[in-house]
């Protein structure tokens, strides 16, 4: 059934709600939403590579060395010499762990704002949809740490119960099969 109305509406509320929530993050951390992206990735996954980054934020090396030396400027992370004694290991200082705490405050307020004007049963029914959505969104590990990439993982990837992590881990389990 083709139903051009609810295409034309779920992109109307996508944009409206990304556009609220690049705001409200670029407010509260005084960084733009890619490098809040960078610095939340460097927080949840310490010690990646630039390499590692770069693929998750979409940036090209130079853009994302380019962000790493902003966050390190801003002393809100640090590089470290990787095992091999050239690849360049990223971590979040405590300054920019505060400031990743901040960025996901303001996250999941500005996200409440849309979701607070739901009955709980209309919450469970968007839960459930974005559950399914999000469950065959990615297909490589970069691709779901890319749509994770603004997520508090404490509330659904810590504890086992990330649709994203377990919609990849079937297709990662189908492939091998």
């Amino acid at each position: 059934m083709k139903d051009d109305q609810v295409v034309n509406l779920f992109g109307a509320l996508v944009l409206t709600v990304s556009s609220a929530m690049e705001s409200d993050i670029d407010q509260a951390g005084s960084l733009s939403e890619a490098h809040s992206a960078a610095l939340i990735a460097i927080a949840h996954h310490p010690d990646q590579s630039i390499d590692e980054l770069r693929q998750i934020i979409k940036l090209s090396h130079s853009g994302a060395v380019r962000a790493v030396d902003r966050l390190v400027t801003a002393s809100l992370a640090v590089r470290a010499v990787g095992t091999d004694g050239r690849a360049v290991r990223l971590r979040v200082t405590q300054s920019g762990r505060r400031k990743v705490e901040l960025i996901l405050r303001a996250r999941q307020t500005s996200l409440n704002t849309f979701i607070s004007r739901l009955s709980p049963e209309e919450k469970r029914q968007l839960k459930n949809v974005c559950r399914k959505l999000l469950s065959g969104a990615a297909e490589t590990p970069s691709e779901a740490r890319r749509i994770c990439r603004l997520c508090d993982e404490s509330i659904c990837f810590a504890k086992g119960n990330c649709p994203v992590a377990i919609g990849l881990r079937t297709i990662l389990e189908d492939e091998s099969v």
